[in-house]
């Protein structure tokens, strides 16, 4: 198990301010910087808040249900940054955790006091959660209009941004390789970074839907999708993809170095998530940076006004993102 001390030696700040940051001190004057900094590196050693509160004297309980499945979640180190926040920060505050995933039914709603759903909830599941009437918060899903609050990824900002950089790069057939979440039960649930790269795309009059290959968030999907990409489109291969998750991207990368196909020189890739394995790719991985762990503490302390009473009309937080351009 890390140490607070070895944290701050990583992240170039004292042990005090990584145990207030870690423990969620909204008070400390640091700047964003250096908590997304203190974040980041507690994440990468797995540190796990400990609560100093005895479980079985827990000031509530908090049911955390994920729409993706287990196996789903473990491939993608997105999901798993957002359940790491939103644990560390709810067990800091001293809450009982009650955890369901895709396969599982939802807990009862006489033994919990609010609920944080993360993923895609639609028709059916959403009312679902409704049906409980029970303080509630949704992650990674723009609710606010059905009058539920949410924290977002400000996901039009970020895709705009990198179809403009391929612009300026001169870049005239852009591919996407768009991840597909679960299935409602008639229809596909887009997600809202594949939503975003076609209204955009259209809007220049550039969308071709023969650059686009759809797979599921893993590293092995993003590999056969681009060999899938190579061997169908073969000379008229765009020059550069948008693909919707790094994990994803991680393979794609692995099919283009198979193939010979130098990135970027021959394509140039853009990832979403900017996780840490990236920069130890060749080329390292041109990715959007944003703070997922992040989500998941904001999640946490919405839930927790709700309950409180010190938010009573839903809200919708949106985080920032940042392209970042490295070697691919």
């Amino acid at each position: 198990m890390p140490t607070i001390k070895e944290i701050a030696e990583l992240a170039n700040v004292s042990s005090s301010t990584v145990s207030r940051i870690l423990n969620g001190d909204e008070s400390i004057q640091v700047s964003l910087e250096t908590r997304k900094r203190v974040l980041a590196v507690a994440e990468k050693l797995n540190y796990i808040v400990k609560s100093n509160k005895n479980t079985n004297n827990a000031i509530g309980t908090i049911a955390i249900t994920n729409w993706y499945t287990k196996e789903i979640t473990l491939a993608d180190l997105f999901m798993r940054s957002i359940l790491w926040g939103l644990e560390s920060t709810l067990k800091t505050a001293g809450y009982k955790i009650i955890r369901s995933d895709f396969n599982d039914s939802l807990p009862d709603e006489n033994t919990i006091d609010g609920i944080i759903a993360v993923g895609e909830y639609h028709g059916k599941n959403m009312q679902q959660l409704r049906n409980l009437n029970k303080p509630l918060v949704i992650i990674n899903q723009d609710t606010l209009y059905e009058d539920i609050s949410c924290v977002t990824i400000d996901f039009k900002y970020s895709v705009t941004k990198i179809i403009e950089y391929f612009e300026q790069e001169g870049h005239e057939k852009i591919g996407m390789i768009e991840g597909k979440n679960k299935y409602s039960l008639k229809n596909h649930i887009m997600d809202p970074r594949a939503k975003t790269f076609r209204d955009e795309m259209k809007k220049r009059g550039k969308l071709n839907e023969d650059y686009i290959f759809l797979g599921d968030f893993s590293i092995d999907s993003g590999y056969q999708q681009m060999i899938q990409a190579i061997d169908t489109l073969k000379e008229d291969l765009p020059t550069a993809f948008f693909i919707n998750s790094d994990t994803m991207a991680i393979g794609a990368l692995r099919a283009l170095n198979e193939r010979q196909i130098p990135c970027p020189e021959q394509v140039r890739i853009i990832g979403f998530g900017n996780v840490e394995v990236g920069n130890y790719m060749t080329p390292k991985l041109s990715t959007v940076e944003l703070n997922a762990s992040q989500m998941g503490t904001y999640g946490a302390i919405l839930i927790q006004s709700i309950m409180n009473g010190q938010q009573n009309t839903p809200v919708n937080i949106i985080t920032g993102t940042k392209l970042l351009i490295k070697e691919t």
